[in-house]
């Protein structure tokens, strides 16, 4: 007969529970015990583990002991039939009860379930549409996406093209600001200068103006000298127009005094030439004196003498000076002689340097008609067509080369 691992009861063939104990029977550790007579059922095998008390027990498992030691089989069994029987009954109808109120509630629920199952198939079906209208906007926005990776790849080639442009127009700026402050220097610097030229050229204006006013009388008075000086047989050319020979001027040549013109021509040896007749003759002694006296800073004219009843002329210079007025310097000879040159006179001529030459002699026609009365010596042109061969050339025709 088995017995309890637990408490040592004894267990019966059926049940899987200790009657005494309620241990859990474990067919593989029971340990049977062989009994000859009633006897020995009292005596349960040994235990090589400690000794368990007893666990206490209620009337009912101490009738079932009692009726299993006197062998009552049949009422054990009635008893314990009893006992699993009608909590069992107990707990299939409490079962079957809540059973049917849970199935109640799960019949509901389960049509809530299939309503909302339905609903959500609805849902389901919609979301399946949105879901393909999704994947059909997913695939557009892919490939726009595509689209938009490639043009971002360009604007990235096209940022980096602009960067280095706009770097190097940087630069150039730079550049062209520093040139536009230079420039503006420079244009501060021209407003300054033409701020004075404006001023310099209000102010020539004003000299132009003058200057004009000048020219404009002295055009009048260059037009009454002109009537004059035809009325004397004197005609004016400019030194360009002399096709004699060539004359140099100096335009800032100026008109000398008397002193100034005799101490000219004491420095100057134009008049030691030799007179060789067609080669080196009046024309060349009156165009060196023109010229030397022009590089000298003096104004001089070349001036050609034409003679009443002769085929020839002469050649000398004229100065205007500033307190002899005109006067004619002839340097054919040596030394220098100033010549008296008026229309239906005699042409004569003294030595400058021999003489006190005075204006009022100069210019005083009684003077040089009577120079021989006044013991002056004087330089005169014989007429070649002269039965005599001594008459003096009398001037008929000037030309003066200014």
């Amino acid at each position: 007969m088995p017995y309890c691992q637990n408490c040592g009861a004894e267990l019966g063939t059926e049940g899987n529970f200790c009657a005494r104990c309620g241990q859990k029977i474990n067919a593989d550790k029971l340990s049977e015990t062989t009994s000859t007579g009633p006897g020995d059922m009292s005596s349960p095998p040994a235990s090589s583990g400690p000794a368990v008390s007893p666990a206490p027990v209620g009337p009912a498992l101490q009738y079932i002991r009692s009726a299993y030691k006197h062998r009552n089989v049949w009422r054990i069994a009635f008893i314990i039939s009893l006992v699993i029987f009608i909590p069992l009954c107990i707990f299939l109808l409490v079962l079957y009860s809540n059973t049917s109120n849970k199935l109640d509630e799960t019949s509901l629920a389960l049509d809530k379930s299939q309503q909302q199952v339905a609903s959500l198939q609805v849902d389901l079906s919609a979301t399946r549409q949105t879901l393909a209208e999704k994947q059909l906007n997913l695939a557009e926005t892919q490939q726009n996406l595509a689209s938009t990776i490639t043009d971002r790849d360009s604007y990235k080639l096209q940022l980096s093209d602009t960067r280095a442009t706009l770097l190097k127009t940087q630069t150039d700026l730079s550049d062209t600001q520093q040139d536009l402050n230079t420039m503006t220097g420079d244009r501060d610097s021209y407003k300054a200068q033409l701020a004075a030229s404006q001023t310099n050229v209000a102010s020539l204006q004003k000299q132009v103006d003058t200057v004009n006013g000048l020219l404009s009388t002295a055009q009048a008075e260059l037009s009454n000298a002109t009537s004059t000086l035809s009325g004397l047989g004197i005609t004016l050319y400019s030194s360009k127009n002399c096709i004699d020979v060539k004359l140099e001027d100096n335009a800032s040549a100026k008109n000398p005094a008397w002193k100034e013109l005799t101490a000219f021509l004491a420095q100057d040896k134009t008049e030691d030439h030799t007179y060789i007749k067609g080669e080196y003759d009046c024309s060349q002694f009156s165009r060196d004196l023109h010229n030397n006296a022009e590089a000298a800073g003096i104004r001089a004219a070349e001036v050609q003498v034409r003679f009443e009843g002769e085929l020839t002329g002469h050649a000398l210079n004229a100065f205007l000076t500033s307190d002899y007025g005109l006067v004619y310097i002839d340097c054919t000879n040596s030394p220098d002689t100033i010549a008296h040159v008026k229309k239906g006179k005699e042409y004569r001529a003294v030595d400058i340097t021999g003489y006190n030459i005075t204006f009022s002699n100069i210019t005083n026609d009684t003077w040089w008609e009577n120079l021989l009365s006044y013991g002056i010596a004087y330089y005169y042109l014989p007429q070649t067509l002269s039965l005599w061969g001594d008459e003096e050339l009398v001037t008929s025709a000037i030309r003066i080369y200014w």
